[in-house]
């Protein structure tokens, strides 16, 4: 569900996977209590999911805030999975971007993520400077901080996305390139 009126827009999700192991990690059989999977990640755990937002654009300047809800249910115990029961993850995300000039983009959104026994706080900063219509630059700096216990009961360690986690509570990572669009060509008549 969306909502977009000038500079104002909204949108909501919500979605449900009943039996996840079948229904999209193509195992054989739902896993049952005391029963295996072959796959660590096809235990039905995911319950539900809520995601909403707002953005509102003030001339260059950009405003927004995410709230997503992610809930594992029921999960069933297994040796990779040491832990049964429900966990149900909060996030919190407030952004802002700046317009510098028509090449020139400047940005830095704040995540907060809080579990059963562990809190996630993420901040990342970045630019991008649009040399033509289909080539930009970009740098971004990513640092994040884990507080508390994890699932697996041990200290929470900080995990970026886009690197291996962590050994400790802390991680920080900085991105520089190049990015280019390739358009490709089509004839009209083959």
């Amino acid at each position: 569900m969306s909502y977009a009126n000038n500079s104002f827009n909204a949108a909501a999700v919500f979605s449900r996977i009943s039996n996840p192991a079948t229904s999209i990690y193509d195992e054989t059989a739902s896993p049952v209590a005391g029963g295996t999977c072959n796959n660590p990640i096809s235990t039905p755990t995911f319950s539900g999911y809520v995601s909403a937002g707002v953005n509102h654009r003030f001339g260059p300047a950009l405003f927004g805030f995410t709230y997503t809800n992610t809930r594992f249910q029921d999960v069933v115990r297994r040796s990779p999975i040491p832990l049964s029961g429900t966990a149900a993850f909060n996030n919190y995300e407030a952004l802002a971007t700046y317009n510098v000039s028509s090449s020139l983009l400047v940005g830095a959104p704040y995540d907060y993520t809080k579990a059963e026994t562990a809190k996630y706080l993420q901040l990342n900063v970045g630019t991008q400077y649009n040399l033509s219509k289909r080539t930009l630059l970009y740098a971004t700096t990513s640092w994040e901080r884990a507080l508390g216990t994890d699932s697996t009961a041990k200290p929470a360690v900080a995990a970026l996305s886009f690197l291996t986690p962590s050994s400790t509570g802390n991680q920080v990572a900085v991105r520089a390139g190049i990015r280019h669009s390739f358009q490709a060509r089509f004839p009209t008549n083959p």
